[in-house]
């Protein structure tokens, strides 16, 4: 008879825009794995927090292992565990140090024994068909092995549970092939699995049922069997029984450039006087339209000045903006600082992070480096000869030094002064890396669709409506396109 670990009856939560889990009911049984499938934002990430306990649903019930929990009452389990999008790993350590080793006051060579750690480690790794040497640092690691790494470490200390949250999306065909051989290996040993994605033709790979979501709401459970035979889209846009307020789910452009905010209550806020107030959650890409470059220097002067300014609900006065909000220019800020080296190039305005107590850090300095190089390996435009850098290779060395640098709304200022075919694909991409790690980015423009396709959502000034918010269509019918 199969055990159940894990059951949801009537789950909800709301949040400060209205909109949050409705009426979520699934089960998982020990040994398989359910996909959670779904639009960006459409309740995902929030489900899983909900299950970790790092939220708390507000109606329900929670079933684990037997157990019955009310909904304020559950706060997850200790053999629930979770692998993120960001690596959860110490990138200057080994694999060894980072499966055995939780705490880094643990980690002291006369103390532990090394020798035997490092056996277990290789018959771990054999065990589950990961070809990674345990004395392998972090930083060398690829996106899949990373997330290898993680599972094992989570079954080592006793995990039942293990949630993956959107980790698939960077994967290529043989990541997955790899992933899959070490998942169900834990199956198979009792370990469920829940994984979330955007699309299902991903998750089915990895996964025995499929949990359809839209705004918040289970739509519809796919057994994979049945795979072939579902047509994603219909089911996103299907008048589903399963609606508690029975409307369409629209799924198409529009909701995708406004689908951060419903969702996300920690989120940068921003009142001024006059036409500036705006909110911005960790994450996204908001696009600030000024066709006539009118309101650029206006709206940075309100930045920089006054107005209430709130980070994850707390106000933050002048000075302290100087350090949450960083303002880029595309076109005048310096790039490089030729009379020094890459790494120091990379790391000037962040030292203190590579020094300890005066000391350099060289582990941190040089794997810095080394991923920095490791990103643009194999493009022939980019060879990094110091001193003979291309405007390319300059531009790119400063996207690394703002992505390193600790800011939670970077504003930037000219990009599209910037933005030729050589350039334009590696300034997008950095641009949604920083936004990756959970930090807000603007982006100033002139042509909204040059950034259609990594913008969250879009801003602009009007006469009619002053400082709105803009969705994808709405834009495309105000310029007439």
């Amino acid at each position: 008879m199969r055990k159940e670990i894990l059951r949801l009856q009537n789950v909800s939560m709301s949040s400060d825009s209205g909109s949050g889990l409705r009426d979520i009911c699934l089960y998982l049984y020990a040994g398989e794995s359910l996909g959670v499938v779904g639009p960006q934002y459409s309740g995902k990430s929030r489900l899983l927090d909900v299950i970790d306990g790092s939220r708390r649903a507000e109606k329900g019930k929670f079933f684990f292992r037997g157990a019955s929990f009310a909904a304020g009452s559950w706060k997850g389990a200790e053999n629930i565990r979770r692998v993120r999008k960001t690596s959860a790993l110490v990138e200057y350590r080994t694999v060894l140090e980072n499966i055995f080793v939780i705490k880094k006051k643990q980690i002291g060579r006369n103390l532990i024994r090394w020798k035997n750690l490092r056996k277990q480690a290789v018959l771990c790794l054999e065990e589950f068909d990961i070809p990674i040497s345990p004395e392998k640092r972090v930083y060398e690691l690829s996106y899949v092995e990373h997330h290898m790494v993680e599972l094992l470490k989570d079954y080592l200390s006793g995990a039942e549970l293990i949630l993956m949250d959107v980790v698939t999306a960077k994967y290529t065909a043989a990541d997955y092939v790899s992933l899959y051989r070490v998942i169900r290996k834990m199956q198979d040993k009792g370990v469920a699995f829940i994984i979330s994605g955007y699309r299902m033709d991903d998750l089915q790979r990895l996964t025995d049922r499929c949990l359809f979501m839209v705004k918040g709401q289970a739509v519809k459970i796919v057994e994979n069997i049945r795979r072939r035979q579902i047509d994603e889209t219909r089911v996103y846009l299907s008048n589903s029984s399963s609606a508690a307020s029975g409307n369409e789910f629209a799924y198409g452009r529009k909701e995708e450039s406004n689908r951060i905010s419903p969702q996300i209550t920690r989120r940068v806020d921003f009142q001024a006087e006059g036409k500036w107030s705006f909110q911005i959650a960790p994450g996204e890409i908001a696009v600030f339209i000024d066709p006539f470059r009118q309101y650029e220097r206006d709206f940075v002067r309100a930045l920089q000045g006054g107005g209430i300014f709130r980070i994850d609900g707390k106000e933050v006065n002048k000075v302290g903006r100087k350090k949450e909000v960083y303002l880029a220019d595309f076109l005048n800020d310096k790039k490089v600082l030729e009379n020094l080296t890459l790494g120091d190039n990379l790391w000037f305005p962040n030292h203190s992070a590579v020094y300890t107590l005066g000391l350099l850090n060289p582990f941190k300095y040089n794997a810095v480096k080394r991923l920095f190089l490791e990103q643009y390996q194999g493009d022939e435009r980019f060879r990094f000869q110091w001193k003979h850098l291309s405007y390319a290779e300059q531009m790119a060395v400063y996207l690394e030094r703002l992505k390193l640098q600790k800011w939670k709304l970077l504003f930037c200022m000219n990009v599209d002064a910037v933005l030729n075919s050589e350039q334009e694909e590696m300034i997008k991409i950095q641009l949604r890396k920083m936004a990756e790690s959970r930090r807000s980015v603007c982006v100033c423009t002139s042509a909204f669709m040059q950034f259609a396709d990594i913008a969250d959502s879009f801003f602009m000034v009007t006469e009619e409506k002053g400082f709105c918010k803009y969705t994808y269509r709405e834009l495309c019918a105000y310029f007439g396109i």
